[in-house]
């Protein structure tokens, strides 16, 4: 049980609320903002991203989103709920 503590995710990012912007007068997701806040939590030692269909506009957002293995900091594990 040892290794199942330690090997265990303790942190994970959520993308259900991301930051908004105006974009030809529509409320979209503030994409830019969202990479400098995936690469910080990447940066950080953070494996595990979620996501959801119902998270309007996060699967996109997360597609786009990861840097981190573009920087050498390794992967992380992206969870897609329906």
């Amino acid at each position: 049980m040892g290794n199942l503590i330690k090997d265990s995710i303790k942190l994970g990012f959520g993308m259900m609320r991301l930051p908004r912007v105006k974009e030809d007068g529509r409320d979209v997701i503030d994409v830019e903002q969202t990479k400098d806040m995936v690469d910080a939590f990447l940066q950080a030692g953070g494996k595990y991203i979620d996501t959801a269909f119902v998270y309007e506009g996060s699967e996109e957002a997360t597609r786009k989103a990861p840097r981190g293995k573009e920087r050498g900091r390794g992967e992380a594990g992206i969870s897609d709920q329906p």
